[in-house]
């Protein structure tokens, strides 16, 4: 009996462990299977392939798997001998790489891009991920290592491109924006100051004008090259863009110390800048901030010291301004303004007058000048000097122009229509519209579309023209000419250096004023300047003239035209055709 029983135990035994066997045999083809699937898998043939238990034992490596982390063929079902660390992400800390991907996993983490593995004394850079498909069972851990050194190499050539200007080979102002804002940190721990310079090169565009493109490329290159020689140990130099360049002077101890500095740059940029062997006049204005003073952050440093830059420019060529804090509210007055200006223009808020222009010879109205004028609904009717400085600005002059010449060609027409009179209609133009490139061929089709004559009028180039140059606007000067349209450019823009514009029939009239009327010597300046305008068959016109006495003076040196308060004030449409009948 006894036999029996122990033989049924035997037997019993047996059974089990046949099933148990069955069961590991097959546990082990389940594994087996995933570790084909992920060996013959195209996209990880090249890459090692680890399956980890949860204690860190490893079931299966491929074969650059084995030789990454240095694993002897016999491998299964033990701990690597060099323990597998894992970067932690923004730490300079390392763990064991199954604690963190077990703590990851918990989170849903299947993939860490461009981290740090280390075996023993070797370190991979690597992307790692973590499988969690159905064929993952009793929560081991398939990992694949790829490797990452080629793409950190780009992104860290990226990185190098994205923080050095090309052209000149200084830093950008990307650098200049994390390098700021790092400096901003430290200063205010340590309660120290810094000073940010907006340097631009102020007469670049007259120069690429006459010079091209390719010659102000190298010209930069110079500067950029000038300011890093010119730099001490408690600076930096940025390129920003276009023709600007950034001056970092950290931890300064005296404002006027650092002024001093600047101002030596400067100096130096316009008495001794050296291009190719030939002299180039280069002329550079400089916008001043200072930490914490004008701000705390890059942003708000560089938007505030673009302001500083902006108005040394108005200032005059080569000025250096330090930004002041009233300079926001100027510029958000600016800003207001130029909204108004676009509503104003949307509401049929402005109006054109015309001022008469009389011929002297005969005494008759022969033209009119074009006056824009604003019927504010805050401040009332204001003239057009009053908001002419914003508009240039902030670009609603482009806006302000379209009007008045849309509207002046379409007064023309109508006179026309009724048999008015024909007299020239004088248009003041910015320089900013007389550049863009829609401008003229828009000009020629509001010409046709009306059936209006373009020898009918007369463009007055606005003396801002003369901080641009007169170069810089030939070929338009020329093409408006072609038109038949007249152009008409103050006296003292052209003086003797462009006497060649002159010469060449550009200019159909000198406009002069009454400032040359004021004394002797300067009515004997005014007397030659008619004389020589004359001999090159170019009329004179008078403006802003006031007085009787003033009128006889001009009509005794024989000025052909003239207008101001001694003969009308401005007048609307209506009120001009009186005299064209």
């Amino acid at each position: 009996m006894d036999f029996i029983i122990l033989g049924g135990v035997v037997f019993i035994s047996i059974i089990i462990i046949v099933v148990m066997k069955k069961s590991h045999n097959k546990q082990i083809k389940k594994c087996d299977g995933e570790a084909n699937l992920y060996r013959n898998g195209q996209e990880y043939q090249n890459d090692a392939m680890v399956i980890f238990s949860n204690n860190g034992e490893v079931i299966f490596a491929n074969k650059s798997a084995r030789k990454m982390f240095d694993l002897e063929v016999h491998y299964q079902n033990k701990r690597p001998e060099k323990p597998i660390l894992l970067k932690i992400a923004d730490s300079n800390d390392s763990k064991p790489i199954i604690e963190c991907i077990i703590n990851q996993r918990n989170k849903g983490m299947n993939f860490l891009e461009n981290t740090l593995i280390s075996i023993g004394e070797k370190n991979h850079r690597i992307n790692l991920y973590v499988d969690n498909s159905k064929w993952n069972f009793d929560n081991d851990i398939i990992c694949v290592f790829q490797d990452a050194n080629s793409d950190f190499k780009e992104k860290e050539n990226i990185k190098r491109l994205t923080e050095t200007d090309i052209l000149t080979e200084l830093p950008s102002q990307f650098k200049a924006l994390l390098d700021i804002n790092n400096i901003a940190v430290q200063s205010q721990k340590r309660s120290e100051r810094f000073a940010v310079a907006i340097l631009d090169i102020a007469n670049y565009d007259k120069i690429r004008t006459a010079k091209g493109h390719t010659y102000t490329n190298s010209i930069l290159k110079k500067f950029a090259q000038f300011l890093e020689e010119q730099k001490r140990s408690d600076m930096e130099i940025y390129r920003l863009d276009h023709n600007n360049f950034l001056i970092l002077v950290s931890n300064f101890k005296r404002e006027k110390q650092l002024l001093e500095s600047i101002e030596d740059i400067t100096n130096e940029v316009t008495s001794r800048f050296d291009m190719e062997n030939r002299n180039v006049a280069i002329i550079s204005s400089v916008g001043l901030v200072m930490f914490p003073d004008h701000g705390k952050n890059a942003n708000k440093l560089i938007d505030r010291a673009y302001i500083a830059l902006e108005d040394a420019n108005r200032k005059g060529y080569g000025s250096i301004v330090l930004y002041e804090n009233s300079n926001k509210e100027a510029k958000k007055d600016e800003i207001q303004i130029s909204q108004e200006i676009r509503a104003g223009l949307k509401e049929k808020e402005f109006a054109i007058y015309y001022e008469p222009i009389y011929n002297l010879e005969t005494n008759v109205v022969s033209g009119a000048q074009v006056v824009l004028k604003w019927q504010h609904p805050r401040l009332g009717l204001i003239d057009v000097n009053k908001f002419i400085e914003v508009a240039e600005n902030t670009g609603q002059i482009i806006n302000l122009n379209k009007f008045i010449i849309s509207e002046v060609i379409h007064q023309r027409k109508l006179w026309n229509d009724f048999h008015f009179r024909n007299i020239e209609l004088i248009i003041t133009l910015s320089p900013t519209q007389l550049h863009s490139d829609k401008f003229i061929p828009n000009l020629e089709s509001l010409f046709n579309k009306n059936d209006v004559d373009s020898d009918d009028f007369t463009f007055d180039v606005s003396s801002s023209v003369a901080t641009q140059g007169m170069l810089g606007c030939h070929k338009e000067f020329v093409k408006l000419r072609k038109l038949d349209i007249g152009l008409a450019i103050d006296n003292l823009s052209v003086g003797l250096s462009t006497s060649d514009q002159l010469h060449s029939k550009i200019i159909k009239t000198l406009k002069v004023d009454d400032t040359l009327l004021e004394n002797a010597s300067s009515q004997t300046v005014l007397k030659s300047i008619i004389s020589l305008a004359h001999s090159l068959d170019i009329e004179v016109r008078a403006e802003n003239i006031k007085t009787n006495n003033q009128a006889e003076i001009i009509s005794e040196f024989e000025c052909d035209k003239a207008h101001g308060k001694h003969f009308s004030k401005p007048l609307l449409a209506f009120e001009l055709q009186e005299f064209l009948r």
